[in-house]
């Protein structure tokens, strides 16, 4: 059953995810309130500050938030005022976040985790599904996985619809990070030593995930629900490498190097995290969004492609005009 929606509150509306959800809302005739930590000049944009005191904040009456604001990414800190760090954003902010959407009515809830919250490998063939045993390792995983707790707790407390989506590593326009590097080292033509890698890794389009979040705020089927996403089938990190060289028009120079010898030497360098990432299969079974008849609109191969194509464009754009500021996460 699908309801009515007319004003949905976003946080995090000018990084990578964010941006595309409200992008996506616009385009389906859905109002979005853009929650932002500083201005980027989005249309009706509300600049709340850091996502911890989002609650003392009046906001405008919604139907529903999506939560996309998350730490994410690692910096030079000991294991201890990491966990504080990521805890303060992923847990505490989304306790503010839920408390701001509650004063200002809005009927749902819509949090974006990670599969992460799962674990950070799966044996071939086996993966996660939506109610597999979690078993977080990182600061960025348990923090993800309680913040998920949270949501249930105090959304199911008030009688405030909710539902979670763990998406794998997504990609698109925008990216940064580790998978931003691997597009410019084929750009490159820079030899990659993942050959011989046949392991499987659930990725998701940003514009997919975009779709799919729509979709929870749509569909009632949705609520009260735990989501794996994915794009439609796991890749292996060669399988990647070559779709980004083949959207690219370049050649993709994979090296086969044994798997045994590269974890070695990651283990010399100190980089064992680095070689799960992309040795280790990391894979999400999508079955419980796709039964309630949701698909992503767009394939591997077009992905890619627009992934490529949007990057280049938006290259020529910093050119002609260097002030010009690239997507923030």
């Amino acid at each position: 059953m699908s309801c009515e929606l007319n004003r949905v509150a976003i946080t995090g509306a000018n990084g990578f995810v964010g941006s595309h959800v409200v992008r996506t809302l616009r385009e389906a005739g859905i109002f979005p309130i853009p929650l932002v930590r500083t201005s980027q000049s989005e249309p009706h944009e509300i600049i709340v500050g850091n996502i911890d005191e989002l609650h003392m904040h009046d906001l405008p009456s919604m139907d529903a938030m999506v939560h996309c604001v998350a730490r994410t990414h690692v910096t030079r800190e000991n294991k201890g005022s990491a966990f504080s760090a990521y805890r303060q954003i992923n847990v505490e902010g989304t306790r503010s976040a839920l408390k701001a959407a509650k004063r200002a009515n809005a009927q749902h809830f819509v949090f974006l985790s990670s599969i992460k919250a799962l674990g950070e490998e799966t044996k071939r063939d086996n993966p996660f599904q939506d109610n597999s045993v979690a078993a977080p390792e990182d600061p960025y995983g348990i923090t993800k996985l309680e913040a998920e707790n949270v949501v249930r707790e105090m959304a199911s407390e008030w009688g405030m619809a909710w539902t979670i989506i763990r998406p794998p590593l997504v990609y698109g326009p925008g990216v940064v990070a580790n998978f931003r590097s691997l597009i410019e080292f084929v750009e490159r033509g820079v030899p990659l030593p993942f050959g011989s890698v046949t392991n499987k890794r659930s990725l998701i389009y940003v514009e997919n995930l975009a779709n799919f979040i729509h979709f929870c705020l749509r569909e009632t089927s949705t609520r009260g629900k735990i989501f794996g996403i994915s794009d439609e089938e796991a890749l292996s990190t060669a399988e990647i490498i070559r779709k980004i060289a083949k959207a690219s028009g370049k050649q993709a120079r994979l090296i086969n190097v044994p798997p045994f010898a590269a974890q070695s030497l990651a283990k010399w360098f100190g980089l064992s995290g680095l070689y799960r990432r992309l040795f280790a299969s990391l894979e999400i079974d999508p079955s419980g969004a796709k039964n309630l008849g949701w698909r992503p609109p767009f394939d591997h191969d077009e992905a890619f492609n627009r992934t490529i194509k949007l990057k280049r464009s938006s290259l020529r754009q910093r050119t002609r005009n260097p002030d010009t500021q690239a997507n923030r996460l």
